[in-house]
């Protein structure tokens, strides 16, 4: 009697977890992973907003340390629910003069979108502190007036891709 039930309890989980869905996967999260490679030790931040009113703030900040001439992977994990923009501060350190973007994935329920080095400008604005190479991946990082300041922040079309998508 006691092997049946046990056989019963694995089939009610399994039957739970396919019927009801995998809690992992069913989060209300958005990861957006990327790999880089910086020439000195530096921070990448990621600023988010909600609606399409919403300015990018430190309240919805995030961010990762990259070891010089290490390629890292680092991960945001950031809400899904109104998303309405992101912005990618790559560089925080006034000495770095290029940073290389290895990759760049999105990541919701187990799905995956990568967003080659070509095609980066579609799906992003490069701001003027920025020269970008689609080739090889690598942006330059430039001083205007003194300042450095390089982001890049998600277009409209990404946004409506990952809608879509997920």
């Amino acid at each position: 009697m006691k092997k049946y039930s046990l056989i019963f309890i694995v089939f009610v989980g399994i039957f739970m977890f396919y019927c009801c869905g995998n809690p992992a996967k069913n989060s209300n999260t958005l990861e957006i992973r990327l790999k880089v490679q910086a020439d000195k030790n530096d921070r990448v931040d990621l600023y988010y907003t909600h609606s399409k009113d919403s300015v990018f703030s430190e309240e919805r900040k995030m961010n990762q340390t990259v070891t010089a001439f290490k390629e890292e992977s680092i991960t945001f994990t950031l809400p899904k629910k109104n998303l309405s923009s992101f912005r990618i501060d790559l560089s925080n350190n006034p000495l770095q003069e290029e940073i290389r973007l290895i990759a760049c994935t999105i990541v919701y329920n187990g799905k995956k979108v990568l967003i080659d080095p070509e095609l980066l400008s579609i799906f992003f604005t490069i701001n003027e502190y920025l020269q970008y190479d689609s080739n090889t991946g690598v942006f330059k990082i430039s001083s205007i007036k003194g300042k450095k300041d390089p982001y890049i922040t998600s277009k409209p079309l990404l946004i409506k891709r990952i809608e879509i998508d997920y």
